[in-house]
């Protein structure tokens, strides 16, 4: 469906609900990353096939595609108040067509089409990476605002060892993880479990025939281009040839685990520590992603244990930030939502 159409300078913007081969290529061909590493998403059909209600827009130019933004909706809590909401990815414009306001006229479009067609009360988010001015400038770019910051945590390791305690999840057991789930973030915002047991690849540890702690895995793969600093420049050219270590960083062929949907009893983050290492195993990667909001207590939990390892310890937690718009909600409630710790969803940063 066309939204958008201007002939004097032969553009048009269309929105579609099914991924296409043109949309693919420009998300596999582009490069991701801005203050910290810049890569490219490899093959990674499995994500783009999987987004819930997805709306690609399309922007184009005398027929060809120079830039989309991917739209998901998706129901979402806080605290007990279920919400709609929309979170924007994928945006992009191809580099030749760059300075020409082509940027601001395709997430202009998009928003006044949602704005349009979304009962209210909704909320629209999206991520930025990188330092608080960029994101800022980002923010009023979009005309949302910074609500919430988190962190990318690098977690490795050289010899993750398998537990006898740890295991797939079972399918008859998913009501029950989800009740555990939905009992640990209580308090949080930006709540979806969307992609949870996504190819069943959800793992649990068990004790005394009790789940005590859960985690979802993404098996993924990234060609990383490049890496800011000299510790960057070492870790790209010195890493991957060493002996055991090289393990951990192949910049070619760059394969981790994406975690998400954890959880743990309370006091027993150790137990979450453990679980991503017996993950690691099971699925025979080194090194994992994780997301967490730095005012979250799960966070200063799991780095006060400071076991995230080796690759933590050579690259800082890249600091990301929420940038949102929640429409049509009282001040109070929207200062309170603002307020609460976010969880994060691996799958959505894939």
């Amino acid at each position: 469906m066309i939204i958008y159409k201007n002939q004097e300078k032969d553009l048009i913007i269309e929105v579609v609900n099914e991924i296409n081969q043109e949309i693919q290529d420009l998300l596999w061909e582009m490069n991701w990353g801005t203050n910290g590493p810049i890569y490219q998403k490899i093959k990674n059909s499995d994500k783009d096939n999987n987004i819930r209600q997805p709306h690609f827009f399309q922007l184009k130019k005398s027929n060809q595609l120079i830039g989309m933004c991917t739209v998901s909706q998706r129901p979402m809590w806080f605290g007990e108040e279920e919400i709609m909401a929309c979170y924007l990815q994928h945006f992009s414009v191809k580099k030749e067509f760059q300075g020409n306001k082509y940027s601001q006229l395709l997430i202009d479009t998009a928003k006044e089409y949602f704005e349009r067609i979304m009962k209210i009360p909704f909320i629209g988010y999206a991520y930025i990476e990188g330092s608080n001015i960029r994101s800022q400038k980002a923010a009023k770019f979009i005309g949302y605002e910074s609500v919430r910051d988190f962190r990318t945590i690098l977690f490795s390791r050289l010899f993750p060892k398998r537990q006898a305690n740890i295991r797939r999840y079972k399918v008859s057991e998913k009501p029950k993880i989800l009740n555990q789930l939905k009992a640990f973030y209580k308090n949080y915002g930006f709540v979806h479990f969307t992609n949870t047991f996504h190819h069943d690849n959800y793992f649990v540890m068990e004790r005394n025939g009790e789940i005590v702690a859960g985690v979802q895995a993404f098996p993924v793969e990234w060609k990383i281009l490049e890496m800011p600093g000299f510790t960057g420049k070492l870790t790209m050219n010195v890493v991957p040839h060493l002996p055991i270590i090289g393990r951990l960083f192949q910049p070619k062929k760059h394969q981790f685990l994406v975690f998400d949907s954890l959880f743990c009893q309370k006091g027993q983050e150790q137990d979450l520590v453990q679980l991503l290492e017996g993950t690691l195993a099971e699925l025979n990667h080194y090194s994992g992603l994780l997301w967490l909001d730095t005012k979250d207590d799960l966070f200063k939990k799991l780095e006060a244990l400071n076991q995230w390892g080796i690759l933590d310890k050579v690259e800082d937690k890249l600091p990301v930030t929420t940038i949102a718009k929640i429409h049509n909600l009282p001040k109070e409630k929207i200062e309170a939502f603002k307020e609460m710790p976010m969880y994060i969803a691996g799958f959505d940063s894939i």
